[in-house]
């Protein structure tokens, strides 16, 4: 157990900082705001704790993905600022656009490898918990009585479709 949640917190944060590098300056809009953004590794590592469990990760991913004319581009700011503009951060260099094909790729397989690792984990501390207490001496269910189980579950459903 202690193996996969290191495992998943190496995940997590190898993606934080991809994402960081990615994706910090992206426009905010639905899915990226104020408080969840890839603007910082802590935010980043934040927002995709987030992203992991499913809340609405496709905003997310979405916002991360804007192109022009919804945002700015960097020649667009370049244009901008040769002209006498004042951005409100003076850091500011490039334009507020994402990348299309870097969110969807970024966030699906971040979603995928994530949410197995995680629902693994999860898996695990249920099966670590049911040998536990099944070691004890306060477990009622014995082989035979999950052999019965499986003789009459055999009788409801002859054709192993899972249904009754």
């Amino acid at each position: 157990v202690l193996s996969a949640f290191l495992f998943m917190l190496l995940l997590v944060f190898l993606f934080a900082v991809l994402g960081n590098q990615f994706f910090s300056g992206i426009k905010h809009g639905y899915g990226i705001t104020r408080r969840n953004n890839l603007d910082t590794t802590w935010d980043a590592l934040l927002l995709l704790a987030i992203v992991i469990t499913g809340d609405n990760w496709q905003a997310t991913m979405r916002d991360c993905a804007i192109q022009a004319p919804a945002c700015t581009t960097t020649d667009e700011l370049q244009a901008l600022l040769s002209q006498g503009f004042v951005p409100n951060d003076p850091t500011m260099d490039k334009g507020d656009c994402g990348n299309a094909a870097g969110a969807f790729v970024f966030y699906d397989l971040f979603y995928v490898i994530g949410f197995n690792v995680l629902r693994s984990l999860f898996i695990a501390v249920l099966m670590e918990n049911f040998f536990n207490f099944k070691t004890q001496g306060g477990f009622s269910i014995s082989d035979g009585h999950i052999e019965s189980y499986r003789r009459v579950w055999r009788d409801f459903d002859p054709f192993a479709k899972g249904t009754l």
